[in-house]
């Protein structure tokens, strides 16, 4: 049985940067949906300019 040595900090700063990336993705989903409802109420399009990508950075 190999065993996988990490130190301590960096498993959990490696975990929190999971858990900040989820985060993430889920403010940004909400945010997408609050301005859907903001479009369709007022009848105007808010151009969304680049969309925020977090795909590029990896995380470990």
């Amino acid at each position: 049985m190999s065993k996988l040595i990490i130190k301590k900090g960096e498993q959990g700063l490696s975990l929190q940067m999971a858990l900040l990336h989820l985060r993430w993705q889920q403010i940004r989903q909400e945010l997408r949906l609050e301005l859907e409802q903001y479009n369709q109420a007022s009848h105007t399009e808010v151009p969304l300019s680049q969309p925020v990508s977090l795909e590029s950075s990896t995380v470990v």
